[in-house]
């Protein structure tokens, strides 16, 4: 055996095959590094998604609320978005649905708009989109009924 060693060509395929070898395995891990990356935006992502429209959705209806009732009933999503971000949220986005969090349990309203705004910027960087500084607005369309009350 250590005569074939002797073998420029031979030593050559060992070198060869060795480094083939290597590179397999690093290509592997990073391979797999760069698919669990992925997969973790992905969740992000959808998470993201999730908890903007719930807080948007929020939001908006309790800007149109007429009644106590409109605008509790307006919140019924938000303890599960604000746990949610809790569990998957950046350190800024935990710091205000805390904040909500607990003016809303005081038994007050809570101002979700700062975290609305954190969210859209979260999204826009995860989606690799530049910064917004406009603010966010709500369009309210009137429906006919309410055209016809006010006339």
């Amino acid at each position: 055996m250590f005569k074939l060693l002797r073998h420029p060509s031979v030593v050559a395929a060992l070198v060869a095959s060795f480094f083939l070898a290597v590179g397999w395995f690093v290509t592997g891990h990073f391979v797999e590094r760069s698919s669990a990356d992925a997969a973790k935006r992905e969740v992000r992502l959808g998470h993201l998604l999730r908890i903007y429209r719930v807080v948007d959705a929020t939001v908006r209806e309790n800007n149109l609320a007429t009644t106590a009732q409109e605008r509790q009933n307006s919140l019924s999503q938000v303890p599960e978005a604000l746990g949610e971000i809790q569990l998957l949220g950046t350190e800024r986005e935990v710091e205000l649905a805390q904040q909500a969090a607990r003016e809303l349990s005081r038994g007050g309203g809570a101002d979700l708009m700062p975290l609305l705004v954190e969210l859209r910027e979260s999204l826009r960087e995860e989606m690799g989109l530049k910064r917004v500084s406009a603010p966010i607005l709500f369009v309210e369309i009137p429906s006919a009924e309410r055209d016809a009350v006010e006339q």
